[in-house]
C-alpha cells in the first residue's frame, strides 16, 4: 500500500524544499562531474551537498540524457524500496523473533506515530513529508545506515577483517552523504559492539575508534568538498535554521514517552537495554548540543523517535502470550488510544496527502523556466524572487541568493536581504540599483503572476533593460550596466 501511494506521489511531479537544491547539484555534476562550482551562486567555493549520492544520481541521468528532476524521481522510488529493503533487513537480525510482526508494527508507527505538526524536515520519515524527502540524501544515508547495521549484526560474512573494512567504508559513504545520520551509524555500531558483541568497554572504545577514525581517514579522500571545513568551518546558516528543531519538543514528540513504561517493565531485556542506551545517548548529544548552541545535531531527534518506536513495537510483541495480564492489556490498549489520538490531531496535514493522490499531475510551476536553458548562458547569474530563486539553477544559471543553508558562502545574509530589497513594492528604486550594482547578476526574472509593481519602478526596470523576453508570467530582463558606466 506505501509503495503504491508513494509511487503516485512521485509522479505527480510536485516538489518543494531542498529539492530544488539537489536539483542544481545534480545539475551541476551532470555538466561538470569531475570540476563542479557552486551550483546555486556564481563562485568558486565547492558545495556540501557534492556526495557519493548526488554523484551517483547525476551518473544515472548522464547514462540515459536525461535532467536532474527525472533522476531524483527515479532515486526517489528507488530510495523507498532500499528503506523498506533495509527497515526489514535491520529487524530481521537485530530481533530474535516475531521479527516481521515487530517491523509492520515499528513502520506504521515511524510513519503516523507523531505529534501536533511533525518537523517538515529532511531526514524525518512519517507520512507527512515522506513522499517530499524520499529522493533526498538524508533518505538514502538512512537506509545506508540500517542496511550497514544489519550486515554488522549478521553472521552472512564471517571473515571479520573484510566484513569490518565494508563498514568502514558504507560509514563513509554516509557520513559523507548526511552527516548527522552518519552520528546516528556511529553511535550504534558503537552499541553493537559492546552490547551485542560483548566487547569490553575498553575494546569497544578502542574498536569503534579505529572504525571511526578510518572512516573519517576515507571522507578525507574525498575530493569534491573537505569534511573537517564542513564540521569546523563557518555553518551559521545552517545551525541558525535548525534551531527551529528545537521548538515544539513536547508538542511533536510525545508518543516517544510511551516507550518508557518498556524500558522500566522490561530493563533486563538486551534488545530493549540496547535500544534504551540508544535513546539517550542521542538525547545526551542533542541537548549537550544545544547548550553549546550547535543546533545542527537536532537531527539527532528523529533517532531518538525512531529507537522510541522500535522500543513500543517490541514491547507490544512480548504481550503476546498466554500470560498477557490486564495490565499488559492495557499498555497495548493505550498505544492503540495514542495512535489514534496521532492520527487526529495530524488529521489536516494526512487528509491533504491522500487528496494529493487525486490530484492531476503538477508540472506548470517549474516547466515554465525552461526557458531559461535557451537564454541564458550556463553559470550566469539571475536576480529573482525567493520562490523562483530555489527553482532557477537546476536549469543552469545561478542566482543571488537562495533561503536554504549554504555553505562558505560568506556574504549569504546580505545577498538575501538584496534580494528582500529588490522584491519589496515599499522600497525605493536607489535600493534596488543598489542591490544591483554589488552583485552585477545579468538578467532579472520577474514573474508577473506575483509581483506587479508601482508604474515607476516598472519604467525604471524597462529603462534599464537591454533586451526583455516574455514566457507566460515569467519576464526576464537583461540588464544593460553600460548604462552606470
Amino acid at each position: 500500500m506505501l509503495l503504491v501511494v508513494e509511487t503516485i506521489l512521485v509522479g505527480k511531479e510536485h516538489w518543494t524544499g531542498d529539492f530544488w537544491m539537489h536539483s542544481a547539484v545534480i545539475t551541476e555534476l551532470i555538466d561538470h562531474p569531475i570540476h563542479p562550482s557552486h551550483p546555486i551562486i556564481r563562485s568558486e567555493v565547492t558545495h556540501a551537498f557534492y556526495s557519493p549520492y548526488a554523484l551517483m544520481v547525476a551518473m544515472l541521468a548522464k547514462v540515459f540524457a536525461k535532467d536532474s528532476i527525472w533522476a531524483l524521481e527515479v532515486f526517489a522510488l528507488f530510495n523507498l524500496l532500499f528503506f523498506l529493503f533495509s527497515f526489514f533487513s535491520f529487524c530481521k537480525v537485530f530481533f530474535e523473533r516475531r521479527q516481521n510482526i515487530i517491523a509492520a508494527i515499528g513502520l506504521a508507527l515511524v510513519l503516523f506515530f507523531w505529534g501536533q505538526d511533525p518537523p517538515f524536515w529532511s531526514g524525518y520519515f512519517h507520512i507527512i513529508v515522506l513522499n517530499a524527502v524520499l529522493p533526498y540524501p538524508s533518505t538514502f544515508a538512512f537506509s545506508l545506515a540500517l542496511f550497514a547495521i544489519a550486515l554488522y549484526i549478521s553472521n552472512r560474512i564471517r571473515n571479520f577483517t573484510f566484513k569490518s573494512a565494508l563498514i568502514i567504508l558504507l560509514t563513509s559513504v554516509v557520513i559523507l552523504t548526511h552527516t548527522n545520520t552518519g552520528i546516528f551509524l556511529i553511535i550504534v555500531l558503537t552499541l553493537v559492539n559492546y552490547s551485542l558483541k560483548e566487547m569490553s568497554l575498553f575494546k569497544t572504545v578502542l574498536y569503534s575508534g579505529c572504525m571511526l577514525f578510518c572512516s573519517v581517514a576515507l571522507c578525507l579522500l574525498w575530493p569534491y568538498y573537505n569534511l573537517i571545513e564542513l564540521v569546523t568551518g563557518d555553518i551559521d546558516d545552517f545551525n541558525d535554521q535548525s534551531y527551529v528543531l528545537y521548538e515544539r519538543l513536547a508538542q511533536q514528540y510525545w508518543p516517544s514517552l510511551l516507550a518508557v513504561p518498556i524500558m522500566i517493565y522490561k530493563k533486563g531485556d538486551k534488545i530493549i537495554r540496547f535500544l534504551s542506551v540508544g535513546v539517550f545517548l542521542m538525547l545526551g548529544i542533542v541537548f549537550s548540543a544545544y547548550f553549546a548552541k550547535f543546533y545542527g545535531l537536532s537531527r539527532l531527534l528523529f533517532g531518538v523517535m525512531f529507537f522510541s518506536d522500535l522500543i513500543i513495537a517490541y514491547g507490544i510483541t512480548l504481550f503476546f502470550n498466554k500470560e498477557s495480564t490486564m495490565l499488559k492489556r492495557y499498555y497495548t490498549g493505550l498505544v492503540f488510544f495514542a495512535m489514534v489520538l496521532c492520527l487526529f490531531i495530524n488529521r489536516v496535514y494526512l487528509r491533504q496527502v491522500f487528496r494529493n493522490l487525486k490530484n492531476e499531475k503538477q508540472i506548470d510551476y517549474c516547466k515554465k523556466l525552461d526557458f531559461i536553458k535557451e537564454i541564458v548562458p550556463p553559470g550566469e547569474t539571475i536576480l529573482s524572487d525567493v520562490g523562483t530563486n530555489n527553482m532557477i539553477p537546476t536549469y543552469g544559471a545561478r542566482v543571488l541568493a537562495t533561503f536554504y543553508p549554504v555553505y562558505w558562502i560568506q556574504d549569504i545574509k546580505s545577498r538575501r536581504e538584496s534580494v528582500a530589497v529588490f522584491f519589496d513594492p515599499e522600497k525605493p528604486n536607489s535600493l534596488r540599483l543598489k542591490a544591483l550594482l554589488n552583485y552585477k547578476p545579468e538578467y532579472i526574472l520577474i514573474d508577473r503572476s506575483k509581483f506587479n509593481f508601482e508604474e515607476s519602478t516598472e519604467m525604471w526596470l524597462r529603462s534599464i533593460s537591454a533586451n526583455t523576453q516574455k514566457r507566460g508570467s515569467m519576464e526576464l530582463i537583461k540588464v544593460n550596466y553600460n548604462l552606470f558606466e
